[in-house]
């Protein structure tokens, strides 16, 4: 469901399709005929942004060594800056601890620390007071950030003028199936022309989904950011460790084989410590 493009207000033509006009019989379309992106093709039922944030979200949680069941909030953004894979969670002396999944040559493990619970949550704690510290300035950051990041304008206007130019060729497609059912025409010739259309259309709408993929990124990055700064707008320091202002704030943390931790925050701000 959360991947039908029907709740953004488009539509996929041809999914399927009739492989019998007498038994009525179809089939899921494997790539037998060709499939049609209809934009606009209806009134959205949830807000077209949104849908492309939960695709983007969905995406990284597919990406291989990713948790799709994350039960601990460090899950998932925790890294070894040695061999640049992830932390996971380990029953260690009666606690939860974290250290590097790698293995980097499939015999010895990286040398990034192991580290309690408390551990990430103190230094998380001293990390967000250092940003709370300069948050205006940070902010000031941020916005510049999304203005010059985030403007999805000249990919929009590509796309309106690809869309322009998909129509049309889907025009001259669909006038050249009704012409070869109509007038007597070699079909060697009609087949070849018919593959140009088809060959066009398809490098259009290969370059549409490329852009719309580029504009979802950029636009789940301004939605991540403009909440970063709505978190820095209504908080102080800190006295111990807020789950929420976590999952809010740090994209990722690299360990260091010192134990030093590198936090980078959504907004772009990164604090050593």
């Amino acid at each position: 469901m959360l991947g039908n493009e029907k709740y953004k207000g488009d539509a996929l033509l041809q999914k399927t399709f009739r492989t019998d006009f007498l038994t009525k019989k179809s089939k899921i379309n494997e790539g037998e005929v060709p499939q049609y992106y209809v934009d606009h093709s209806h009134p959205a039922i949830i807000d077209p942004a949104l849908f492309d944030v939960v695709q983007m979200e969905m995406k990284r949680r597919a990406r291989p060594g990713h948790r799709n069941y994350t039960p601990h909030c460090f899950s998932g953004k925790i890294y070894c800056a040695e061999c640049g894979g992830m932390y996971g969670s380990k029953a260690w002396h009666g606690d939860i601890a974290w250290r590097c999944n790698a293995l980097p040559n499939g015999k010895t493990r990286c040398k990034t620390p192991v580290l309690r619970n408390s551990t990430v949550q103190d230094a998380f704690v001293m990390a967000f007071n250092r940003i709370i510290d300069q948050k205006d300035e940070i902010i000031s950051i941020c916005e510049d950030t999304i203005a010059e990041r985030c403007d999805t304008s000249r990919l929009e206007a590509e796309m309106v003028m690809l869309k322009t130019e998909l129509q049309y060729v889907s025009g001259l497609m669909e006038q050249s199936i009704h012409t070869n059912a109509r007038v007597a025409m070699g079909q060697v010739e009609y087949t070849q022309q018919f593959q140009e259309y088809e060959q066009r259309f398809k490098v259009i709408q290969d370059r549409i989904a490329a852009l719309d993929q580029e504009r979802a990124t950029m636009v789940a990055k301004m939605n991540g950011i403009r909440g970063y700064i709505a978190t820095l707008r209504s908080e102080d320091r800190i006295a111990g460790f807020n789950e929420a202002l976590w999952h809010n704030t740090v994209d990722r943390v690299w360990i260091k084989p010192d134990e030093a931790m590198r936090f980078e925050f959504k907004g772009g701000p990164v604090v050593e410590g």
